[in-house]
């Protein structure tokens, strides 16, 4: 048996503007000095899906994808639950086109494009890999859950061994091991080391900032290996870790990383022994303080 956290489920957005559905062409006379355009006296010819979207119906789709989901959970990927690995692809198939069924009904954004258009290998490969990472053994079921692999040479990290130097202005910190902060951006990190540091704010006991700690989170995206690394690290007093990203514009890759944090934080929980963790991304700064209360509920 599988299982999939819907509500954790990253969205999944089409885009057009990147690559686009409609063309326009028409024959070239001769040669023309500057760039491309229109000749009136000649033909404009529209090359567009249509014909794609006649053969290749929504359905058919969606049962492409879930094959190539149960191939990736059964023998083709090496980061997938070993327990799936052995489990027969008839009786996975029907559980994970079910899944898929649902994500492409409810998770998708078309934008106003024909459903079809996600069998396009440009977005299918990318939902193929985004679902291969969130399908987790259905624990409750009394399947064996997912686990970290952990570095054996240093399993466990350390705030103790961050010594680097930077050309950028650092800022000092009081709830931090580490004496000094290194932004990326502009304000918007600035932003939450003010909210996170501010003596005011006691639901914090202590943060790090995600800097020279080796602490990146594998994940995957059109099939390559990614390692995302999350902007802070944040001790809760009620003792939850907190796995904070500050992120203001989040496209297709992002979503692919949020959702190896995911899985990340479901293997560390299964594994119990450096407690509870939970992941949030904060999508405006202001904001931080007021969802940080409905992590520490």
């Amino acid at each position: 048996m599988i299982y999939v956290d819907f509500e954790k489920l990253e969205k999944f957005d089409l885009e057009p503007l990147k690559d686009p559905i409609q063309t326009f062409i028409q024959p070239q006379v001769g040669v023309r000095m500057g760039g491309p355009a229109i000749n009136p006296g000649l033909t404009v010819v529209t090359q567009d899906r249509k014909a794609y979207y006649e053969n290749n119906h929504l359905q058919t789709i969606k049962f492409e994808i879930a094959r190539r989901i149960v191939i990736n959970l059964t023998y083709g990927r090496n980061d997938v639950h070993s327990g799936l690995k052995y489990q027969s692809r008839a009786q996975l198939f029907p559980q994970v086109l079910k899944i898929v069924d649902q994500y492409l009904n409810a998770k998708v954004n078309y934008m106003g494009c024909n459903p079809s258009e996600i069998g396009i290998e440009a977005y299918s490969s990318k939902v193929i890999s985004l679902l291969t990472t969130a399908i987790e053994p259905a624990k409750l079921e009394g399947e064996p859950p997912i686990l970290p692999q952990l570095n054996r040479f240093k399993p466990i990290g350390s705030t103790s061994a961050v010594n680097f130097t930077t050309k950028k202005v650092p800022r000092q910190t009081i709830k931090s091991h580490v004496n000094q902060m290194i932004a990326d951006t502009q304000s918007w990190e600035q932003s939450a080391h003010f909210t996170l540091d501010s003596p005011d704010n006691d639901m914090i006991v202590s943060f790090v900032r995600n800097d020279h700690l080796e602490f990146t989170i594998p994940c995957e995206y059109e099939g390559v290996p990614l390692h995302y690394e999350p902007d802070f690290i944040v001790k809760l007093k009620n003792g939850v870790n907190l796995i904070l990203e500050i992120k203001g514009y989040e496209d297709n890759q992002t979503k692919a990383k949020h959702q190896g944090a995911h899985k990340w934080i479901s293997a560390a929980n299964n594994w119990g022994k450096l407690g509870k963790w939970e992941f949030l991304v904060c999508r405006h700064p202001a904001m931080l303080k007021s969802e940080i209360e409905q992590v520490y509920k």
